[in-house]
């Protein structure tokens, strides 16, 4: 990361792509749920309350 121009990296970041953030933070959360949603669902086949 080279630091180039005056403006500071955190307002480039904010004020050229929300969109880009927000959609980051909607990935991360979709692959925790889904990771979290495959463990419990292996957990219960391994168990054999699913059938």
């Amino acid at each position: 990361m080279k630091e180039e121009g005056s403006s500071s990296p955190e307002n480039g970041i904010f004020n050229a792509s929300p969109k880009a953030t927000f959609f980051m933070g909607l990935m991360t959360g979709i692959a925790v749920v889904s990771i979290i949603g495959l463990s419990l669902t292996f957990s219960m086949l391994r168990d054999g309350k699913l059938k």
